[in-house]
């Protein structure tokens, strides 16, 4: 699959660019080099970006600046297209992060053949085969878009289409039962693995890998295998191959990437299920399953309904809203309704099935869970919000929402993850990885590392944003209440503000004194800079209202990935305030006139 991203502010160059890339089996998705669509780019991945130059180009040169700052993303090749201009500008564009430069009138052939020697570094080429990449039916598919069609009715047309189209693995089923028998052992297990060929032959050929290998002794049985892995080890990663199996391995809709969906949903189970151990009175291997088939739907999705599926992924990244809202937007039902129906049919566990369907309302209120569907529930959601933070792999958001400490406290872990937390889950992800053949794609080690303060004025045991920037090998300093903060002059870039639901300007203003580091020394005969401030916040505080102008403030429910653009941005001078939205493309006098590209001028591939 070759994926471009087209940011043109002509619609007709829009149109005819888009009919043209099709023609050639190239999947497209149109955004606008705003604030918000940088989370689009993450989102997307594209292969290729092809970007409109205005003669007013402030939005489309701070884009580039901030996918060239973004280790995901820094390697993604820009081709932009305009008017004429000098050698002077063409450099001024390449420093900010624009690889080409075409001139107008556009040549399409041109353009191509660039995108083509791009592609050839990818080891990804144009020839690719077209045809019906889905299994939807249309009428199915106007009767679930139609608002005017029950909720209910929805459900029964998917659940129906999927239950004819693939059946859950038994597998699964008669690992759970191993786990309810106290007497069930390696043995037990050996013979459910044995049934299946292809979950043997992992087994054996992984527990002989430099990773478990021990005294050179090769292993040959099953048994052996599970006592060498461990039998609890064997159980999770039996269930996971097992779900994994019913879908291929390649990636069906232009951004959404299975093998970092699994990647996330793997870290979801190993979290929850520590979360469950915790709480007690409860089935650790539900909890792991729970995590593990807590976004099940978004596969489903992806894998029959893919025009319902990039319908909701594109209203999801142009909005930085959560995924599930989106579903609930646009089809009036979300993916746990169809899970909640679908699961029953298959028979999986009442618990697993209904911790699922209300993982994500288990943090409203601060009611403490009592029953298992509430543990579980909390472990999940838990699980999917430290997943999201920790930037194990990714799904069609990163949105998260504050843990409250009465939650951290209901699974007694009263001080929060515990320092050790991240590297134990990184070892067994890494482990499970090696099973499960899931190749993430890799990113350059951080060359501009930032030092990045948090400041927490409440007694919040768990900060996101301190463990996001720690994952993403930032320089991460915990500021301290003190009599004063000059001990912090010239060491920090930016300072993150957690605030709590009552904290106002007084408890943040004096965090406005600090000098900010800088590499060039201070000229003493001018005001030092200092250390721009970020406030995350409640909608409903005394912040929220009560500021001075200076500061930058940002609810705490959002998409990660707005974390790094917004630090992008306010490093660069500029302020930014709470739940940022997309403005419209700047009008300039280029966009007001005819387009210098026509169905004559552009020369399109001959069709087939």
């Amino acid at each position: 699959m070759v994926g471009v991203m087209l940011m043109t502010i002509n619609e007709r160059e829009r149109q005819i660019l888009t009919m043209a890339f099709n023609q050639l089996n190239i999947q497209t998705t149109q955004s606008d080099p705003s604030y918000a669509n940088y989370i689009k780019t993450l989102q997307y991945q594209p292969d290729i970006i092809v970007l409109e130059v205005p003669r007013m180009n402030h939005d489309q040169v701070h884009f580039s600046r901030l996918i060239r700052k973004n280790k995901k993303t820094r390697k993604i090749p820009i081709i932009g297209y305009g008017d004429r201009i000098n050698e002077s500008q063409k450099r001024y564009l390449s420093q900010k992060g624009i690889n080409n430069y075409l001139e107008r009138p556009l040549k399409f052939t041109i353009l191509i053949g660039i995108i083509q020697k791009y592609l050839k570094i990818l080891n990804k080429s144009l020839e690719t085969e077209s045809g019906d990449k889905s299994s939807e039916r249309e009428e199915d598919i106007k009767l679930i878009l139609d608002d005017n069609t029950l909720p209910v009715k929805k459900i029964e047309l998917m659940v129906k289409h999927i239950g004819n189209m693939m059946a859950f693995p038994f597998t699964v089923a008669k690992v759970l039962r191993l786990t309810e028998s106290n007497k069930s052992g390696a043995s037990d297990l050996a013979k459910v693995i044995e049934a299946d060929p292809v979950i043997s032959t992992s087994i054996l050929k992984v527990s002989n890998t430099v990773f478990f290998a021990s005294m050179n002794r090769r292993i040959s049985t099953i048994k052996d295998a599970i006592v060498r892995i461990g039998f609890r080890e064997t159980k999770r990663i039996v269930m996971t191959m097992s779900v994994m199996d019913l879908f291929g391995k390649e990636d069906k809709n232009f951004g959404f990437n299975k093998m970092n969906f699994w990647l996330h949903s793997l870290a979801t189970a190993l979290i929850a299920e520590r979360v469950a151990k915790r709480m007690g009175d409860v089935s650790t291997d539900e909890a792991f399953l729970a995590g593990l088939l807590h976004d099940f739907g978004i596969l489903l999705f992806d894998e029959f309904y893919p025009t319902i599926f990039s319908k909701i992924l594109e209203e999801t990244s142009n909005t930085g809203t959560r995924f599930i809202d989106n579903e609930r937007k646009i089809l009036k039902i979300t993916r746990n309704d169809l899970l909640k129906e679908l699961f029953t049919n298959w028979k999986i566990p009442e618990t697993i099935t209904e911790a699922i369907t209300v993982h994500y309302s288990s943090c409203d209120g601060e009611k403490k869970p009592g029953t298992p569907v509430e543990k579980i529930a909390l472990s999940t959601y838990m699980g999917n919000i430290i997943a999201k933070t920790f930037s194990c792999g990714a799904v069609c958001d990163e949105y998260i929402t504050p843990i409250e400490n009465v939650y951290f406290e209901a699974a007694k872990m009263p001080g929060g993850l515990g320092k050790d937390f991240y590297e134990s889950l990184m070892r067994d992800l890494n482990m499970y990885k090696k099973f499960l053949n899931i190749q993430e794609n890799e990113t350059e080690s951080r060359k501009d590392k930032k030092a990045i303060g948090i400041f927490c004025p409440v007694k919040t045991v768990f900060v996101p944003v301190e463990e996001y920037f720690k994952a993403q090998g930032q320089s991460v300093i915990r500021l301290q209440k003190a009599h004063s903060y000059t001990d912090y002059d010239q060491k920090l870039d930016i300072i993150f503000i957690w605030a709590g639901k009552k904290t106002t300007m007084e408890a943040v203003r004096p965090l406005a004194s600090i000098i900010q580091h800088t590499e060039e020394e201070i000229d003493a005969t001018k005001e030092p800079p200092l250390t721009p401030l970020c406030t995350i916040l409640y909608k409903e505080t005394p912040l929220a209202t009560d500021n001075d102008g200076k500061i930058s403030f940002m609810y705490n429910e959002f998409d990660l990935r707005q974390l790094e653009a917004n630090m992008t941005t306010i490093l660069d001078g500029n302020r930014v305030v709470p739940a940022p939205q997309a403005a419209p493309a700047q009008a300039d006098s280029t966009t007001d006139q005819e387009s210098d590209v026509t169905p004559d001028s552009i020369e399109l591939p001959e069709p087939g």
